[in-house]
């Protein structure tokens, strides 16, 4: 029985996660899950992907993750803090949301230095979290690491090639 059945039959609606997160979607690609602590750069690594890769804003701090019939999670935004991002030192700026998100398909982990540094150069599968009962590809990374927006959309790519040979 998967997530979303086991939500279903205790509660009549599919399991949703919140999780502390921004998350932005990349149309045919896939959303990418931000997590680290307070400061690590999630909204900023959210900003550039948006700002110079065309993804769209989902949530910003906060994600909620409806799992879906087949298992993948399908990210969308609490009421409250829709359509906004927090820029540090600047405020709360307004920005569009994705009109249809795609299901995550990468968590990138900000904050983990350790983690980060550990990571092979090239390793032969990547990491994974878990969501739920769901198997995640992720990519620990501190926004010190130069290219951090390039490396998040190659390991989304990569991701989606490995869920796609499934």
């Amino acid at each position: 029985m998967t997530g979303a059945e086991r939500g279903k039959a205790l509660t009549g609606k599919p399991l949703t996660i919140r999780r502390h997160a921004s998350t932005v979607s990349i149309a045919g690609l896939g959303s990418i899950l931000i997590e680290g602590p307070s400061g690590s750069g999630k909204s900023m690594l959210a900003l550039h992907l948006i700002e110079r890769y065309g993804a769209e804003l989902v949530s910003d701090d906060q994600t909620l993750l409806n799992q879906l019939d087949s298992g993948d999670y399908m990210p969308d935004c609490p009421t409250e803090i829709r359509g906004r991002i927090e820029v540090r030192g600047v405020g709360l700026v307004p920005y569009p949301v994705a009109g249809e998100p795609e299901p995550v398909r990468l968590v990138a982990r900000l904050g983990d230095r350790d983690a980060a540094q550990a990571l092979e150069r090239l390793p032969e599968v990547l990491p994974v979290t878990v969501i739920g009962d769901r198997s995640v590809p992720m990519l620990p990374l501190t926004m010190l690491e130069f290219g951090v927006p390039e490396r998040v959309l190659a390991a989304l790519r990569l991701a989606v090639h490995m869920h796609s040979e499934g």
